[in-house]
């Protein structure tokens, strides 16, 4: 027999979730300005990999059609320990220039950060020339998406401890250009189009963190943070989820019919035939979804997710003078 008090304090547990739950479902949609469609002075690709034994490689190509040479400071991301390897590129107007990662960084999945940097002493400047594709083949994973931009106003960091020729600190702004400038503010919150498990097994979701200090190796931002949301395409039935994004500068799922763990299981919240669409925040950063090929699904493919709201957050890099 449940006593007066324990059915009090389970009604006040359930009512608390229901007032995250709605704050969760209440977050305005946002004019979100990062985008894969913009040249911008910083770009991000959420992913790529190299297996030499499965033949599994990604080709990334980053090109500046603009009317002025920009240097670009280059960070490729282990994904699984926040390592980093760089390198800088000197791009020419006009110029393009397309590496595989199994020269580059062999072995290895992860995600690059690209940066326009002045050619002179490697600080973040506001070119805004940028922009880049990724072909990714990994297994039954194969496709092609355009790198993440942000656009940059004014002075889009502050920077310790360097003076022309010097090593130090630049700290990435991204706070919409208030101030003395910055870069596009950064997602925190996605969408994305899901079909049924029984019509396409290996749907897969990638995040990477880009909050915190590259130079510690700690970014973080790849997590999941609170309540998830997922619909059937008629809207109902509906579930919520916990964390199924580790914590990181990058996370990796595929959908299952446990995960995430919703109420009927993902079989049947989303049934074959049927799509749906789920919604979650993470710590900060951009994210890809990917297709996979497995028992001959027609739809597939990788796409960037559909970014809902933002915030303002901060990233530290290395710099020095470019070797241009």
């Amino acid at each position: 027999m449940i006593t007066s008090r324990t059915f009090t304090r389970i009604f006040f547990s359930f009512m608390t979730f229901l007032v995250l739950l709605a704050s969760a479902s209440a977050q305005p949609i946002l004019n979100v300005q990062v985008s894969d469609q913009k040249a911008g002075s910083l770009l991000v690709f959420p992913y790529y990999t190299s297996k030499a034994q499965d033949r599994r490689d990604t080709r990334i190509t980053i090109s500046n059609p603009g009317a002025q040479g920009v240097a670009v400071h280059v960070f490729l991301m282990d994904g699984s320990n926040c390592s980093q390897a760089d390198q800088f590129l000197c791009l020419t107007p006009n110029a393009s220039i397309a590496f595989k990662a199994s020269d580059l960084d062999p072995e290895v999945t992860g995600w690059v950060l690209a940066v326009a940097v002045n050619p002179n002493d490697g600080r973040p400047v506001a070119a805004n020339t940028l922009i880049g594709n990724a072909y990714v083949i990994d297994g039954d994973y194969v496709g092609n998406y355009g790198a993440e931009s942000f656009w940059a106003t004014g002075d889009p960091s502050t920077v310790v401890g360097a003076n022309a020729g010097a090593w130090g600190t630049a700290t990435l702004k991204f706070n919409g250009g208030a101030g003395a400038g910055g870069y596009d503010m950064l997602p925190t919150q996605f969408a994305v189009e899901v079909q049924s498990i029984s019509d396409s097994v290996g749907q897969r979701i990638v995040t990477v963190g880009m909050v915190g200090d590259l130079t510690a190796g700690s970014p973080t931002g790849a997590g999941q943070v609170g309540i998830g949301q997922l619909y059937n395409g008629n809207e109902k039935p509906f579930g919520s989820f916990t964390r199924i994004l580790n914590e990181g500068c990058q996370a990796s799922v595929i959908l299952s019919g446990s995960v995430p763990r919703v109420p009927l299981g993902m079989g049947n919240l989303i049934p074959p035939g049927h799509v749906g669409t789920m919604k979650f925040f993470i710590g900060g950063g951009v994210g890809l979804f990917m297709t996979s090929k497995t028992l001959g699904n027609r739809w597939s493919g990788i796409r960037n997710l559909h970014k809902l709201s933002v915030m303002e957050k901060t990233l530290t890099i290395p710099i020095f003078t470019p070797a241009c």
